[in-house]
């Protein structure tokens, strides 16, 4: 290869994986993971998370928690049910890194919905974490806060 050609793929290469793991690209997850949700295809949903991901619920007195696959046909329910479904990011906050390409965000996330003719809007404080592989961004963990 002509070395006139390589140079300018090796500086575009560094520039990707320099910008992998920004605050822009894990909002774009957050909201990728929302439209997935919103189109109501549980394969866009579950495409973003790692396989050892894990959801966490903090309400209250009560915490619950999901596995990848308990999530997966958790998501799958409520998507059968929940109709018009919107969402707004109203603020995040910086992509904190935390150390062996892994990283967190927090932000909170409100929900406007219907179930049945009942409409819904629910706005939550969340930690979503983040995992480096291969050059992108994975969610392996959320945290609901309240």
């Amino acid at each position: 290869m002509n070395r006139y050609l390589l140079f300018p793929l090796i500086m575009l290469l560094m520039t990707f994986n320099a910008h992998a793991a920004s605050g822009q690209s894990a909002l774009q997850i957050v909201k990728s993971v929302q439209n997935g949700v919103k189109a109501k295809s549980v394969y866009q949903v579950m495409a973003h998370f790692t396989s050892d991901w894990v959801l966490e619920k903090q309400y209250e007195s009560s915490k619950s928690s999901y596995t990848y696959d308990e999530y997966k046909e958790f998501i799958a329910k409520v998507m059968q049910v929940m109709h018009n479904y919107h969402y707004k990011i109203v603020k995040s906050g910086p992509l904190e890194d935390n150390g062996e390409n892994t990283y967190a965000m927090q932000l909170t996330l409100q929900e406007m919905y219907f179930i049945g003719k009942k409409y819904l809007e629910e706005r939550h404080d969340q930690t979503w974490y983040f995992a480096e592989e291969s050059g992108t961004l994975k969610v392996f963990a959320i945290e609901v806060h309240n």
